[in-house]
């Protein structure tokens, strides 16, 4: 078992699980059971680590894989109640947190943040007092309750700090790249080139190269996952200042984002990448600036030779014009305005997650695109409360737990938090998941950076 976890500890780990979990992605449609299978595996492996080692953080690379895994188009709560099977390998893992939980018998701490996932995990039943019961309702209704179990779990076994969790986020963030340029090269390559390069750049930003929905979100929830990934990426380039091949993730990620034609993307990893690069001004080494600086220029050199680059960017991002509100913000503003008409009708508990279903989505969730406005219009009054309990918290624990590692990580959370005004974050099953797991390891980090033995990254290829 010490080989094991020596394994377990290396960077080869989760490495490897990111890489194959992004060759299991690629199996759909009639190969999807090669993706199921993947998928089964990854859950048993997770439930063997959690019943042999007292140390959970090892398994948070297994879940990162599989939040990223999934592929289904278009899915649905029908495709959810299809996979009968996943809910018995499930069930192992599960019967994996019970054995732990008994083998180990880990000193039980009621996390900074518990306070607010519990309010929100209250919000969600609310309204079940007077919505007419479904069993979709009261399954979706649960999962504020799961929130509070990981946050707890996770918050009392694992010995995850700070550094721990921006490395797996720095190797999950692979996953999503390799999806992304996957999706975009097969979109490419089935343009109609005879229109020219500039009809070919247009349609293809317009549509995400025909690559809108990854299977488990669609490109701006994507783009958003990869947002707060990012912050291993940069995470990594101020572990290992000499290590100037990092900056190739962080530079191909910019690139994903400006290919995706996400335009909320393009507005919030503007933003970000101004505060990274002020950070690289404050914190960085002089060969740090210089690189920031040579990218900088690169990336607008094209722009200024060729004036079509950034008339063809603004062409993308005003769809409409501002003139036309509703086209310009991909109809947000009728959602927005739904949202608020429901909850004038519920203001206080909000109508529930499945309200929009009962008008004729029954295969959808209503998602309003705004977590101000899904709030309202799920939680009303009481909901808008809890998540400001759960931010607030949030907030307070990265303040105490300031260092420039937790600064990288509050940059790419903030940037995702302001996302979130223009698409629903907070409510999201894997930005939760991915906050859970990134404040878990803020929270028991006490802020000292150790001087640790140092595991280079890619050993293959750096030499010592």
């Amino acid at each position: 078992m010490i080989k094991l976890e020596k394994i377990l500890k290396s960077d080869f780990y989760p490495l490897i699980l990111s890489l194959v979990a992004a060759v299991a992605w690629m199996f759909n449609g009639n190969l999807a059971g090669i993706n199921k299978t993947f998928i089964v595996i990854y859950l048993l492996l997770a439930a063997f680590i959690l019943v042999t080692f007292k140390d959970t953080s090892y398994t948070i690379p297994i879940f990162l894989s599989l939040l990223f895994m999934v592929n289904t188009k278009n899915l649905g709560l029908r495709d959810i109640r299809q996979l009968s099977f996943m809910y018995v390998i499930f069930g192992l893992v599960v019967i994996g947190l019970a054995v732990h939980i008994l083998r180990f018998r880990h000193k039980f701490k009621v996390g900074f943040l518990s306070l607010g996932f519990l309010l929100i995990a209250i919000s969600y039943f609310l309204p079940l007092l007077y919505i007419p019961f479904s069993r979709t309702l009261f399954a979706i209704s649960l999962i504020g309750f799961i929130y509070l179990a990981i946050y707890l779990f996770v918050m009392n076994t694992s010995y995850n700090k700070t550094e721990t969790i921006l490395k797996y986020f720095f190797y999950a963030s692979f996953i999503i790249l390799i999806q992304l340029y996957s999706g975009y090269l097969k979109g490419l390559l089935s343009m109609d080139f005879s229109r020219g390069l500039g009809a070919v750049a247009t349609k293809g930003l317009q549509t995400a190269w025909g690559n809108g929905d990854l299977g488990y979100g669609n490109i701006n929830d994507v783009i958003i996952f990869l947002t707060l990934l990012s912050a291993g990426q940069v995470y990594m380039l101020f572990k290992y200042p000499k290590k100037y091949y990092l900056w190739i993730f962080p530079s191909l990620s910019v690139i994903a984002v400006l290919l995706s034609g996400s335009r909320g993307g393009w507005v919030s990893w503007a933003a970000m990448l101004v505060l990274f690069y002020v950070l690289v001004i404050a914190k960085g080494t002089k060969e740090q600036f210089f690189v920031a600086t040579s990218l900088l220029v690169l990336a607008l050199i094209p722009m200024i030779i060729d004036k079509r680059i950034p008339l063809l960017l603004y062409r993308v991002f005003r769809q409409g014009g501002i003139k036309d509100l509703d086209t310009f913000t991909s109809f947000r503003m009728t959602l927005y305005r739904n949202a608020f008409k429901i909850f004038k009708k519920y203001p206080y508990f909000g109508a529930g997650w499945t309200y929009a279903l009962d008008m004729g989505n029954s295969n959808r969730i209503q998602v309003y695109h705004s977590t101000i406005f899904h709030t309202i219009a799920v939680t009303g009054i009481f909901g808008v409360g809890a998540v400001a309990v759960l931010v607030i918290s949030q907030l307070v624990v990265l303040v105490k737990r300031l260092n420039i590692y937790v600064a990288i990580a509050a940059i790419a959370w903030l940037t995702t938090f302001f996302h979130g005004l223009m698409d629903n974050t907070i409510h999201m099953l894997i930005y939760t998941i991915l906050t859970i797991f990134l404040f878990t390891a803020i929270e028991r980090d006490d802020s000292i950076i150790e001087q640790e033995c140092r595991v280079e990254p890619f050993p293959f290829i750096v030499e010592n």
